[in-house]
């Protein structure tokens, strides 16, 4: 007696022709169970705008329930049918396929499920989860020549305005993750020294003394110094000094106006 298993069924058979799948049923169990769970997880939904954000939050499910084939397609189908042993060489369904089949749509569920309206169009017809993530990774991954030189001027001049040094550094960050995506990668050092240029000249005592480390400091010690001076200078701006309140005596003696008055006497 041979126990098949395989994704969403589990059974035993006389059949000696019958082989056990490669697949196994505890993965099949999380995958159902957790399919709520995930479906609520996406935090992130894909626009036309995110994708590079919506991938990241992605790929760790990807990681964790091994379903990498299914995406780049490396997991093939199996055949839908295959030659019964028993009945004159008839075709019957492939018990792997189904297994196969019933993984693929479950992801295809998910990714649906992580998806904004406005990204639909792009995906009507499609029944794979390789067919859906090569057409989002083709209109939303790839960025043209002319997006990357936009990218990479906006980058350059950032402008800071009335934003805080938080919101600042996370618009730069985002603009270094585009043109990292695309292949354009930009090193530390000139992350830094773009920043540094355009911070302004209030942030030139710490840019100086940053400037000073032999490696370059890493983007989240940029933004722990940086904010730690900003509200150094925030502080520095608040009046702490020669504050006299209304009807409140002086802080400080001052001289009368009848001391002021009187004639020095003569030497």
């Amino acid at each position: 007696m041979v126990r098949a298993v395989s994704l969403g069924w589990s059974a035993t058979t006389d059949d000696p022709h019958c082989k056990e799948s490669s697949l196994d049923l505890p993965l099949a169990l999380r995958l159902e169970e957790n399919w709520k769970s995930f479906t609520h997880a996406f935090s992130v939904k894909l626009t036309s705008k995110n994708y590079l954000a919506w991938k990241t939050q992605f790929l760790p499910i990807l990681n964790y329930e091994n379903l990498h084939g299914h995406i780049d397609g490396t997991s093939s189908p199996p055949p839908k049918t295959i030659v019964s042993p028993t009945a004159e060489n008839l075709p019957i369904p492939n018990s792997e396929y189904e297994a196969w089949f019933k993984k693929d749509q479950l992801l295809l569920s998910w990714l649906f499920s992580s998806l904004t309206e406005e990204i639909f169009p792009y995906i009507i017809g499609l029944s794979t989860s390789h067919e859906v993530w090569t057409a989002l990774a083709h209109s939303f991954g790839s960025i043209s020549q002319n997006r990357q030189l936009q990218l990479y001027i906006e980058l350059q001049e950032p402008k800071k305005n009335d934003l805080s040094i938080s919101e600042y550094l996370q618009k730069a960050k985002s603009l270094s993750n585009e043109l990292s995506a695309a292949g354009k990668l930009v090193s530390p050092t000139e992350f830094n020294a773009i920043i540094y240029r355009n911070i302004g000249s209030d942030y030139h005592s710490i840019i100086t003394a940053l400037n000073l480390r032999q490696e370059p400091v890493s983007f989240y010690e940029l933004h722990d110094q940086l904010m730690a001076h900003e509200i150094l200078l925030k502080n520095s701006l608040t009046p702490t000094a020669n504050i006299v309140l209304k009807g409140s005596r002086p802080l400080l003696p001052t001289p009368s106006s009848s001391f002021m008055s009187k004639p020095r006497p003569n030497s």
